[in-house]
């Protein structure tokens, strides 16, 4: 018998966030604010899931627990941009808004996320706005994001191409879903 249990770690999985809850996996802002107050209070503090897989717990102060956050397939929702007397500035409604906003608030509250992005998804869902409209995000301000997150503490997860089933193609499709997904992040 091991005498040294495994913790639990709790791993959150969000996909958008909105002014209202109105759809499968849509949540509303209020309800993603008060996630983070809770698990705040309730004493856990944000590390990344290779943090996790490392077993790096160095993020969390002693007497607290690591939560772990993924926000899957990178619509504007999560992280978009202001565009603000010619200078581009975060959307507070954005998830990475409100986390920095959160953040002001907990100082001790790390920018300790993993962001599993799309990057040839349809419908606004490539890496935060691919310049179809959504949110008004310019698809040139795609690759300034993700290497913002990487900077500020954030993980990038390759969340493949545009979210095939892997298991209905061969594996030479498979290949090049997590390929070009590589390669765009890269």
């Amino acid at each position: 018998e091991n005498s040294q249990a495994v913790p639990r770690i709790p791993i959150l999985e969000y996909h958008l966030v909105r002014a209202r809850a109105n759809g499968q996996f849509i949540i509303s802002r209020a309800e993603f604010r008060r996630d983070l107050e809770l698990l705040y209070e309730r004493g856990y503090r944000p590390i990344t899931v290779a943090q996790l897989l490392d077993k790096d717990f160095s993020d969390v102060p002693a007497g607290m627990s690591p939560v772990v956050f993924t926000f899957d397939d990178a619509p504007p929702e999560q992280f978009a941009y202001v565009e603000r007397d010619g200078k581009l500035e975060i959307d507070t409604m954005s998830v990475v808004g409100m986390w920095l906003e959160f953040q002001r608030q907990h100082p001790d509250w790390k920018s300790r996320a993993t962001f599993c992005v799309l990057s040839g998804a349809q419908a606004g869902h490539s890496l935060f706005g691919d310049g179809t409209g959504a949110m008004n995000q310019k698809a040139e301000w795609r690759f300034p994001k993700l290497r913002w997150l990487v900077e500020n503490g954030f993980e990038i997860c390759n969340h493949t191409l545009w979210h095939m089933q892997l298991s209905k193609y061969s594996d030479e499709a498979v290949q090049e879903q997590v390929a070009r997904g590589q390669l765009a992040i890269d």
